[in-house]
């Protein structure tokens, strides 16, 4: 079976839309806590203290690695 340089091109293509597309999905969970801390009663939860909002912001970043590792795992970006 042959493969066409514009065949091999379009894969290449295809493997950097879906790598950048899970990138900026992950990356926008960050904006979005940064967002949530406007709503009064979670604002009132993480940052009651410094420690709340630590704690509160590991949390939201360790669910994005468990997340892009899960990915990875599904290799739905390598």
């Amino acid at each position: 079976l042959e493969t066409t340089n514009a065949q091999l091109v379009n894969t290449e293509t295809n493997i950097i839309i879906r790598k950048f597309t899970v990138g900026a999905f992950l990356f926008s969970f960050s904006f979005f806590f940064i967002f949530i801390q406007s709503v009064p009663f979670i604002a009132r939860l993480t940052l009651a203290s410094a420690w709340h909002f630590w704690i509160s912001f590991i949390v939201v970043h360790l669910f994005i690695v468990v997340l892009a590792f899960s990915l990875k795992k599904r290799k739905i970006f390598k």
